[in-house]
């Protein structure tokens, strides 16, 4: 089903939102804390009437907006993988969100990405393989 325009409105709403409480709380709250907040008590019954692929393309704009040429976010990985970790939950995708960890040309480089049944979504599962999984939470 095609999302309407008042589904839009407040899914973007709730995307800004969102992106603001993780850049604030990221730096402030034990992350497990901070995951756990994120995931939603609740989930109504017919919350699945929009695609994934519909949540994440407009979820990815509003994450990538930029004002006067400076992203408003700073999306991260990390940050995007929160912010979506939320919103997929809300709309009744049980997305698990997962970091993993790689040694680069002698230094550790970290990435933090979703998965759903298992399956990474919205990511290049060969990148994600030379990476070692260190946390995940569904």
């Amino acid at each position: 089903m095609k999302i309407n325009s008042i589904e839009k409105f407040f899914l973007v709403l709730n995307v800004l939102f969102l992106g603001v409480i993780v850049n604030i709380f990221l730096g402030v709250v034990n992350f497990t804390q901070l995951i756990k907040k994120l995931k939603p008590e609740r989930v109504s019954k017919n919350s699945r009437h929009i695609s994934i692929e519909e949540i994440y393309r407009i979820s990815y704009k509003v994450l990538y907006t930029s004002l006067f040429g400076y992203l408003i976010f700073r999306p991260t990985c990390l940050r995007k993988s929160l912010v979506l970790y939320r919103v997929f939950n809300q709309y009744g995708y049980p997305v698990m969100i997962n970091l993993g960890v790689k040694k680069e040309s002698g230094s550790v480089t970290a990435h933090s990405w979703l998965t759903l049944d298992g399956d990474p979504i919205f990511e290049n599962s060969e990148i994600l393989s030379e990476y070692n999984m260190i946390y995940n939470y569904q």
